[in-house]
């Protein structure tokens, strides 16, 4: 999932100092779960077009 390290262990302490044991074991499979969904529900595919460019600034400043 390409999880940054220092978001790991900051989400490590965060989720074992608020739930203990649990929640520090669970900290990198919620993160990657999260991150999975985020990055599925975003579209993306529109960055690519080569033509995006021209029709935002279309819209922006007509």
């Amino acid at each position: 999932m390409n999880i940054r390290p220092m978001r790991s262990l900051f989400l490590l302490l965060v989720m074992g100092a608020a739930f203990g044991l649990t929640g520090g074991l669970l900290a990198t499979p919620m993160a990657a779960v999260t991150k999975a969904i985020l990055t599925g529900s975003i579209p993306t595919a529109n960055l690519q077009d080569p033509e995006v460019k021209s029709r935002v600034d279309a819209v922006v400043y007509p």
